[in-house]
This record gives structure tokens, C-alpha cells and sequence, in this order.
């Protein structure tokens, strides 16, 4: 049951991701483009795909690269300033998340098709294609997600954690299982 309920939740938030895509066209026209707050620091500045959404209180620091039809959402903060933060084609942060690259360990990576749950907490870790992080998430560095996993909300990935592709993740202290794919 746990499973039907989370693969539920996966098909919602694609069905308001698809809503919202013509939407986020529309609204992007209207945001110039000085009202996201970009900096650059210590010579880097972040690259941002024309294509992608940043919400107009976004904040994207230093070395960050967001690709194409990525979203960038309200009160969001992307810190690239000791590492890197790459973001894929079709990726979403959700509100209030923080993604910081820590000097001295891996660059962050989120994958294409990704989507990241308000208040997620993003350490230098990587995230492969077509995963869906819940709401209040925090996976800490050197922390590597595979590919197609979901993380349900408020799950702790801690220091170092490989989670294999196809897994559905839970909790403070994480158990996986293998999603079937019937």
C-alpha cells in the first residue's frame, strides 16, 4: 500500500508539473530579469538555461548551471560557491530548498527529469535521472541517489549513503526496498 500511495504521489506532482509548464512559460515573460537575485562569487557566476523558471526570489550563487525547462522555485537558495551545482533538463526545486556544494567534497548533481520537495536540504551529493526527493528531505554529502528512486518525506540520507536505482526510500534511520517495475 505504501508503494500505490507513493507512486500516487509521483503521478500527481507530474500532473501539476505538466499543468504548471505552460504556466511557467507565461509567467517568465512577465519577471525581467533583474528581480531573481544571481550573484557572482569569487569569479564564477551561475548558468542559467533560458528555458528554465527561477522564481523572482530565487537565490542562485556562484558556480551553478540549471538546464533546460528546469524550474527554480520561491525562496529557493542555490550556494555554488566552494563547488559546483549542475541541475539537468526538466529538473524542479521546489520552495524553500537549499542546495550547497561544501568545499572539499563532491560537486552537486542532480540528474534530468528530478524533482526536489520544498524544504529539501542538498549537501554535495548526486542525484540520477527521474527521481522524486520529498518534502523535507535532507541528504547529506557524498551521498549518491540512483536512478528512478523515490524519497519519501523527511527521509535522512546521511554521510556517504548509496541508495541503488530503483529504490523506494523512508525515514530518519533509511530502509530501501526495490521498486517492481509490473
Amino acid at each position: 500500500q505504501i508503494a500505490y500511495r507513493v507512486l500516487g504521489m509521483c503521478l500527481l506532482m507530474f500532473l501539476v508539473r505538466q499543468y504548471f509548464r505552460s504556466f511557467i512559460f507565461f509567467v517568465r515573460k512577465e519577471f525581467s530579469e533583474g528581480e531573481t537575485m544571481i550573484f557572482k562569487i569569487a569569479g564564477k557566476i551561475p548558468l542559467i538555461a533560458k528555458s528554465a523558471f527561477l522564481a523572482e526570489n530565487a537565490t542562485i550563487i556562484g558556480d551553478v548551471q540549471v538546464g533546460a525547462e528546469s524550474s527554480i522555485w520561491y525562496g529557493s537558495v542555490l550556494r555554488g560557491e566552494d563547488n559546483s551545482i549542475k541541475i539537468g533538463l526538466r529538473s524542479s526545486v521546489l520552495d524553500q530548498s537549499v542546495l550547497n556544494s561544501i568545499k572539499g567534497k563532491t560537486e552537486l548533481i542532480i540528474g534530468e527529469d528530478v524533482v526536489i520537495g520544498s524544504h529539501g536540504d542538498l549537501r554535495s551529493c548526486t542525484i540520477k535521472n527521474r527521481c522524486l526527493i520529498g518534502p523535507a528531505v535532507t541528504i547529506l554529502e557524498g551521498s549518491s541517489i540512483g536512478e528512478d528512486c523515490i524519497i519519501g518525506a523527511r527521509s535522512f540520507i546521511t554521510v556517504g549513503m548509496e541508495i541503488p536505482d530503483g529504490s523506494l526510500v523512508m525515514g530518519i534511520q533509511p530502509k530501501w526496498q526495490e521498486l517492481s517495475h509490473n
